[in-house]
């Protein structure tokens, strides 16, 4: 019976995750000075952008029709688990379902920062700054409320601390299908240079590094920096010892190649500090690929994208 209740309660949360980015806010109802919790869409519906406050605005129009500007204080996403099931619903040369975008707005004015004195009863905010508007049906209690410190620490707000970092992402393809189960890569190493002045005074864990951006779990994504008198060269390192390349659905069906993973697959972020320009990671300076027996391997033959997020 525990386990029933249990799985209930998975799906329950489940559909709660995809449906709330339809249609309405998080909390329906608020006081005039208070915070609402907004769903602004999964990543998908958004079109895969990386919102920032700055590019939203908002108001709310009272059940009197009267109108007042209030203050988008806060754009963050909450992504999905990469071990998750919902990660992987996904075909594994694809972005997995990545999250849900969010916006805690205050019923302040957005430039004095004074509670706004809409009528009590229902009344619509409406979102601008978006591919297309979106409105939320809302309730508003009488009475003044004060600004919910979502997610803070103290005085410090934190919200923005789960923006992504700045990062460049990169997409691998192979349209000539060279690697394939003949000639599988175990490895592909990427290397970026920047100036070592552009990190001074960071401690390390600053400085630009490799993230998995993938959806498979059977990659691995490695990086360290190494230092040659100005300059600094971030080595990303992309490892799957079951290979990498174009395997055939009844091979990856097999003991063998079961772990193996496409081409499409390979999916990372370099993120960098504001201190060090994203041109400087446009392109690698170098591309190098080892087999699964360690030879080196040719990879000319790699597409590679950097697409905008």
């Amino acid at each position: 019976m525990k386990f029933i209740r249990l799985l209930a309660l998975v799906v329950i949360v489940s559909q709660w995750l995809v449906a709330c980015s339809a249609s309405d806010s998080m909390n329906k109802i608020v006081q005039n000075g208070g915070t609402i919790l907004v769903s602004l869409g999964s990543h998908e519906e958004l079109g895969q952008v990386n919102l920032a406050a700055a590019n939203l605005s908002a108001k709310m129009i009272d059940s009197g029709s009267a109108q007042a500007n209030v203050k988008v204080r806060e754009v963050f996403p909450l992504n999905v688990d990469k071990t998750s099931t919902l990660n992987h619903a996904a075909s594994p040369d694809v972005d997995g379902h990545s999250g849900f975008w969010f916006a805690a707005i205050d019923l302040v004015d957005p430039v004095s920062g004074l509670a706004t004195n809409l009528a009590a009863g229902n009344a619509t905010l409406e979102i601008q700054g978006l591919s297309s508007p979106q409105t939320r049906s809302v309730k508003i209690l009488p009475g003044a409320g004060a600004i919910n410190p979502i997610m803070s620490f103290g005085t410090i707000n934190t919200l923005n601390f789960l923006r992504p970092a700045n990062q460049v992402k990169y997409l691998l393809s192979d349209p000539q299908l060279v690697f394939n189960e003949q000639n599988l890569l175990g490895a592909i190493e990427f290397q970026f240079q920047y100036p070592a002045a552009n990190v001074a005074g960071l401690p390390p864990a600053n400085w630009p590094r490799g993230v998995s951006a993938t959806n498979n779990e059977h990659l691995q994504i490695q990086s360290f920096t190494s230092s040659d008198g100005g300059t600094n060269t971030l080595h990303v390192v992309v490892l799957n010892p079951a290979g990498i390349g174009a395997v055939s659905p009844e091979s990856l069906a097999t003991p063998e190649f079961y772990q193996a993973s496409r081409i499409q697959a390979v999916r990372f972020s370099v993120v960098y500090p504001p201190q060090v320009n994203a041109s400087l990671f446009a392109s690698a300076s170098d591309v190098t690929g080892y087999g699964i027996n360690g030879a080196e391997l040719n990879t000319d033959a790699l597409v590679i994208t950097t697409p905008t997020i």
